[in-house]
């Protein structure tokens, strides 16, 4: 989707747009989440983060490790929980197939900016909040 934006702004807080909140908690991936979902819907609703901790068992999750896996699993779920129906609290559990009534957003993908692109990258936070990652293995 980043490839499809014509006009790069000199500067961008998403903040002051309504899709990110001043203050995120600890989960990086999904505060991306919650800002796109509020680009689609108008609505900042603050996500799960703690849905992503029961379901992803290996230390890739959001926080210290790849965001490809919370935001597979979103899609692969089609959806996230909102904070409200499943709050954190820090602590591991089981992951339940059962869904709540009302999700609090839903993706069907993510894709990624190729390496070292910095024109892609700034494309791709021109269009919406962004998720980034740095591999320090080198």
């Amino acid at each position: 989707m980043y490839e499809n934006v014509n006009e790069i702004p000199p500067n961008l807080d998403w903040r002051d747009r309504g899709a990110v909140t001043a203050v995120e908690s600890q989960g990086g991936c999904v505060a991306a989440l919650e800002g796109i979902n509020q680009i689609k819907t108008g609505n900042l609703v603050s996500l799960s983060e703690q849905q992503i901790l029961y379901c992803i068992t290996t230390a890739d999750s959001c926080q210290g490790g790849w965001m490809e896996n919370a935001f597979d699993l979103v899609a692969q779920n089609q959806g996230l929980d909102s904070d409200a129906d499943n709050p954190y609290q820090a602590i591991e559990g089981t992951c339940s197939a059962n869904k709540p009534s009302s999700l609090g957003a839903m993706i069907t993908g993510h894709q990624n900016v190729p390496l070292n692109n910095e024109k892609a990258l700034v494309m791709a936070v021109a269009n919406q909040p962004v998720s980034v990652a740095i591999d320090p293995s080198g």
